[in-house]
């Protein structure tokens, strides 16, 4: 069986605006954690900034269709 390791983010902003119930210092901080760790595993990243929920969902299963066979 065929693991990917991939890491969905968005930029700073982004996420302020999307998670505005959390202290953006905290979003930061986990930000950066998060990245920390996605490039220390050779994850895949799927950036969703400029993406709807839709879209990001289509460009996370053509991902998989294509890499995953």
């Amino acid at each position: 069986m065929a693991k990917a390791k991939i890491y969905v983010k968005a930029d700073l902003q982004k996420l302020i605006e999307r998670r505005m119930d959390m202290d953006p210092s905290f979003i930061m901080k986990q930000l950066i954690l998060y990245e920390k760790l996605a490039e220390g595993m050779n994850s895949l990243t799927l950036d969703t900034t400029n993406k709807s929920v839709d879209e990001s969902m289509n460009s996370l299963l053509a991902f998989l269709d294509k890499n995953l066979k």
